[in-house]
């Protein structure tokens, strides 16, 4: 009786494990488009001031952050989008 309580809890296990990739391999997240791209960018804005800003000058990170985004030839959003998308953390 244990082995069969072993083995049903392996196959379930696995049986989980392969859902939950396929539905992240289809997922729809669309690493190009602009909400996504916004979030991430202030998800590193804010992992950086809190990594590397004693000071407690979070604007001053996020403004210098911001107005260097022309910068990056990656990015597809502009500072005025960025600084219109609502975000919460």
């Amino acid at each position: 009786m244990k082995k069969i309580k072993y083995l049903a809890a392996v196959v379930l296990l696995l049986a989980t494990s392969a859902v939950s990739y396929q539905c992240g391999k289809n997922s729809q997240v669309n690493v190009n488009s602009k909400d996504y791209q916004a979030a991430c960018m202030l998800s590193d804005i804010c992992h950086f001031a809190l990594d590397h800003d004693e000071s407690g000058e979070f604007e001053e990170i996020y403004y210098d952050y911001i107005d260097n985004i022309d910068c990056d030839p990656d990015a597809v959003i502009t500072k005025t989008e960025i600084q219109k998308y609502n975000w919460i953390y």
